[in-house]
């Protein structure tokens, strides 16, 4: 049995029970549903299995990411945080789905998995948008088309707009390179040309805004030292996570 097969199989057995269930129900029976994937891989043939071995890999870490989003989600329940009948609405559905399209992925790095955790469960609490609200969903999506680059340099920026290491030079142009090189340093990607590349993402997103100058060799650093409005209220909702205290 190979893997379209194995997941074919399961996952449509499956559909119509998840839809009248909670979120944390959903996560319980989504690890249930990989690990009968998994199982029915490892009692293939052995051609099956050596190709199988990067999506059993892939499938025991989103497990553990799973689990992770499912103990601080009852932590912020015990907490007081959640509203008791949030967990059956649509946005909490929702949110869950791109957290668990985005586990499917052929690479779900740490980085981003981090940022749609934090979204997910600051939907939750329902302090910074209500669940009526689609700009959860909005910031997931968001995040899910960004290499994982473009967000350290996103939100080292954010940080970075709080307390500004350089003023806001005259008519609030400074020189791109001077942008670039302290972003580098500040997020571990150490070169400039890495920040250079994964800013394009970001402005093509309208997360970031656009380098001035006919040769792009200027930025504008206020207010948000170049981060967007749009951006800047995305990295607004994921501080809050902070106050979760999880």
């Amino acid at each position: 049995m190979n893997i379209k097969q194995s997941k074919e199989k399961s996952l449509p057995q499956k559909k119509w029970a998840l839809a009248n269930m909670e979120v944390p129900e959903i996560i319980k029976n989504s690890a249930k549903v990989w690990a009968e994937t998994l199982t029915g891989i490892v009692k293939s043939e052995p051609k099956d299995i050596l190709v199988s071995l990067g999506y059993i890999a892939q499938r025991l870490i989103a497990d553990q990411h799973l689990n992770s989003v499912l103990v601080e989600w009852e932590k912020i329940r015990e907490k007081g945080r959640m509203k008791e009948d949030y967990a059956q609405c649509m946005q909490a559905k929702y949110t869950l789905l791109e957290l668990l399209k985005f586990l499917e992925s052929d690479m779900p790095d740490e980085q981003r998995f981090q940022i749609l955790k934090r979204i997910m469960l600051v939907a939750a609490t329902e302090e910074k948008s209500d669940r009526q609200s689609i700009k959860p969903q909005e910031f997931m999506k968001l995040i899910k088309i960004l290499p994982a680059g473009s967000v350290m340099v996103l939100t080292t920026a954010y940080q970075l707009s709080k307390n500004p290491p350089i003023g806001p030079g005259e008519n609030n142009r400074v020189n791109a390179d001077s942008w670039v090189k302290i972003i580098a340093e500040k997020s571990g990607l150490e070169y400039p040309a890495l920040v250079v590349m994964y800013e394009k993402p970001l402005i093509e997103s309208m997360l970031l805004t656009e380098r001035v100058y006919a040769d792009g060799s200027g930025v504008r650093l206020s207010p948000h030292f170049r981060v967007s409005d749009l951006g800047f209220e995305l990295c607004s909702f994921l501080d809050h996570y902070d106050s979760l205290d999880l």
